[in-house]
């Protein structure tokens, strides 16, 4: 059974980026020093190094054809509402963690069906 990621959707300055993680990606972010399952591990406990999230964020951005600086964003992380960033920091994290195709195949269906 093959693993698929997420696609996801992130606003960044008035723009929108479509983005679906890819196995190099996470190389790339882990290579960095984060650790994703540390990461979200702690956004469990509600305790994610805001420069962090910053980092992956900005990574994340930057993959989707974004030009920006984990700085920009660590600087627009305090310009928002709080709320926004966990949900952001959750929406970004179940997106690196791969579903079966059977979990997407089944999704799928559901969301036919209304």
């Amino acid at each position: 059974m093959a693993a698929i990621f997420e696609t996801i959707n992130i606003e960044w300055s008035g723009e929108s980026y479509e983005i679906t993680p890819t196995f190099k990606l996470i190389q790339q972010i882990e290579r960095s020093g984060i650790s994703l399952a540390q990461l979200a591990n702690r956004a469990a406990k509600n305790d994610v190094p805001l420069s962090i999230v910053a980092d992956v964020y900005s990574q994340v951005l930057n993959f989707g054809g974004c030009k920006t600086t984990p700085e920009d964003v660590y600087i627009a992380i305090f310009n928002t509402d709080q709320n926004i960033v966990s949900n952001a920091i959750d929406m970004i994290l179940s997106a690196f963690f791969p579903k079966s195709e059977s979990e997407s195949a089944l999704k799928k269906r559901r969301n036919t069906k209304k």
